[in-house]
């Protein structure tokens, strides 16, 4: 039986970018014990919600789950005599609710695996990292050279996403990495047509792009092997120093020790990376996923990585970014509005809000304004091109000069793929805004009812 007849999962459906909003409305005494009751509900789904009961040694065991990240989270303390006062369990619903909003507030930690089971255990609670290398040495046995070296921890925010240090038989001294990730809610292709898009990936040759040395698809995931060099931009503002073996939450979550890169190093990465989107671009290809996690630093080049996600359909890392823009209108365009949303995180080294500072430089806050501020992009953003046409980002064509042999059918496969992912960021837009729209009514409607005049009482 061939990989692509195996009876399997053939992928996730649930979107591990949806934003959660959790508050504790609630406890109550079940067999000697209180019991929290917690409201979750997907921030751009109203439909979308749901209760889970905890107890407190459970919030316990989430804290000691998220210490790698070193953070000095203020969990309340535990208490042996009076837990049972009701004026104790108040305080400490009140605290535990604290705890939450801190948590949720960054960004690694909103988007652990730790934290999504706590708040969704019935969609989390089978989500497990171990027995993929046994499977991973099915799914590549055709592949006879490749030799599994170790596991790594996860690197990246991606929680499904595995990492191994693999060789190479015809390179026996040289190191590469293996990515494995179970295909998300954007795969459309199936495993076959997947597998000859993929492997034509493997042609693809820029300087300012990772290759792509071989990939394939299994056991409803996909895996790529590359030769990652230097560290990745998200590295470098954290100042990690051994990002290979260490843990994402360990590296990413201490927001505040993130350094800054000079105007000039934000302007040289920035005209790299728009070198590489205006390739794919001009092959017909989106690239989607840009973040400064997805951007590798080795030496004096910018590459980026990552390429694959689109293919094995996971979402974007700044979907919800994403879902409350009306100017997106393509996967191209998704490539503009992050590209504004990497720039901004670069120049203030923190995730973009609503406005642009003021001490931003002039050639610079006018690009994030085309892109970033709806009144100034007035439904329309510019093209990478465009972009890449500004002098500040101008620069001679990369060398050597890029190389990338797609088919016609390929192009085409692409392009159902997209439409599709497309539809469903859609779609998601439309849930949002009504959503908003919903939320503004009923504000409304509640200050109307505040502002009342008092009726006097009917004469008897």
């Amino acid at each position: 039986m061939s990989v692509f007849e195996q009876n399997i999962m053939t992928k996730v459906y649930l979107d591990d970018t949806d934003v959660l909003i959790a508050n504790v409305i609630n406890s109550e005494y079940i067999d000697g014990h209180t019991e929290y009751i917690i409201r979750v509900q997907k921030e751009h789904c109203p439909e979308g919600k749901w209760y889970v009961k905890r107890r407190y040694n459970d919030f316990l065991a989430l804290h000691q789950a998220i210490q790698a990240s070193g953070l000095p989270l203020d969990f309340p303390p535990k208490k042996y005599i009076g837990n049972l006062n009701q004026k104790f369990i108040f305080e400490r619903q009140t605290a535990l609710q604290v705890y939450l909003d801190e948590v949720m507030v960054i960004p690694i930690l909103a988007l652990s695996f730790e934290l999504k089971k706590f708040l969704d255990p019935f969609n989390y609670k089978n989500v497990s990292r171990e027995s993929v290398l046994s499977e991973l040495r099915v799914c590549v046995r055709s592949d006879v050279d490749i030799k599994f070296v170790k596991q790594l921890p996860q690197l990246g925010w991606r929680f499904r996403k595995q990492s191994f240090i693999v060789s190479l038989k015809n390179v026996p001294k040289k190191e590469y990495i293996l990515h494995w990730i179970p295909f998300g809610p954007d795969k459309y292709l199936d495993d076959e047509d997947l597998w000859s898009v993929i492997k034509s990936f493997t042609s693809l040759q820029h300087v300012n792009i990772v290759k792509i040395e071989k990939a394939g698809v299994c056991r409803g995931g996909g895996w790529i092997i590359q030769d990652i060099k230097g560290e990745t931009l998200k590295d470098k503002l954290f100042e990690v120093k051994d990002p290979l073996n260490t843990s994402a939450l360990k590296k990413y979550a201490n927001e505040s020790k993130k350094k800054t890169l000079s105007v000039n190093e934000v302007i040289e990465i920035s005209s790299q990376i728009l070198q590489a989107i205006a390739f794919l671009h001009h092959k017909g290809i989106p690239y989607g996923h840009l973040h400064i996690g997805n951007i590798l630093l080795d030496g004096n080049s910018v590459k980026l990585f990552g390429i694959e996600n689109t293919l094995f359909g996971l979402p974007f890392y700044y979907r919800n970014y994403l879902i409350n823009c009306r100017c997106i209108d393509s996967l191209k365009s998704v490539d503009v509005y992050c590209f504004g949303l990497t720039l901004y995180e670069m120049l203030f080294v923190k995730p973009f809000s609503k406005d642009i500072p003021e001490n931003c430089p002039p050639d610079l806050k006018n690009v994030l304004e085309t892109i970033l501020i709806s009144k100034v992009a007035k439904n329309s953003l510019p093209t990478i091109k465009d972009l890449l046409n500004l002098p500040i980002f101008r620069r001679p064509p990369p060398n050597p000069q890029p190389y990338f042999k797609i088919l016609q059918n390929v192009l085409e496969k692409l392009s159902v793929t997209s439409g599709n992912t497309m539809a469903r960021l859609k779609l998601d837009s439309e849930k949002a805004r009504e959503h908003k729209k919903a939320k503004t009514v009923l504000r409304l409607l509640t200050e109307k009812v505040d502002v009342l005049p008092s009726l006097p009482m009917p004469q008897t």
